[in-house]
């Protein structure tokens, strides 16, 4: 009868092992299960054009969003995952020596997959990725019936995070591409479309408060 109970107990070992790792991760005391922040970013703006017309990038200080943030297992097996929703209200546009300086102002919603690997109970690596769309609201001109106002398109980048709970410091490098464009490709002529992707690199740092 001990010999039974000690092999029993030998073959329980594992288990427990397993369930005392996964308790302590469940305790994370760096893993909230919630967030909510905003972040303020400089955007390096410019355009994809199907026809050459020597454009170049525009400096656009004015990028500001309200995110959330929830972190969760993946499946239950990937430790490393979380949502992130974020409403943002930007500046874009482009410089081009035959259309001159082009100018507008757009709202969006990205919905992006976060993955962030924690380390030193103090600080996060984190990697976004997915969609965005959006609505081009306002341009340094009327608008006519060859642009285009509604946006979508693909969001995505790195970023670096202190955690000072229940605060979080971000810095994120984000790239914004635009698959909607700008122009109707008979912006110019009816012969030679004209297809324009608006593109963003987003410099930002954020701000965020552990909610739950």
């Amino acid at each position: 009868m001990r010999r039974i109970i000690i092999i029993l107990a030998l073959a329980l070992l594992p288990v427990l092992s397993l369930a005392q790792e996964t308790q302590v991760k469940v305790k994370d005391p760096m893993m909230p299960k919630g967030m909510i922040g905003i972040k303020y970013g400089y955007g390096i703006s410019n355009v994809y054009m199907s026809q050459d017309i020597e454009t170049k990038a525009a400096m656009m200080p004015l990028n500001v969003s309200l995110t959330y943030t929830t972190y969760m297992d993946l499946w239950d097996i990937m430790p490393y995952f979380g949502l992130q929703f974020e409403a943002r209200y930007s500046h874009e546009g482009y410089d081009s020596k035959y259309m001159g300086q082009e100018r507008y102002t757009v709202a969006d919603l990205s919905i992006v997959s976060q993955f962030h690997i924690d380390f030193a109970d103090k600080f996060r690596v984190l990697a976004n990725i997915g969609p965005y769309a959006g609505y081009r609201l306002k341009v340094n001109r009327d608008w006519d019936r060859y642009d285009n106002r509604f946006d979508y398109g693909l969001y995505g980048g790195l970023g670096f995070a202190v955690v000072f709970k229940p605060f979080e410091i971000h810095l994120e490098g984000n790239y914004k591409f635009s698959l909607s464009s700008y122009y109707h490709p008979f912006k110019l002529s009816y012969d030679y479309w004209l297809f324009a992707r608006p593109n963003d690199i987003i410099i930002s740092a954020g701000i965020f408060f552990h909610i739950f």
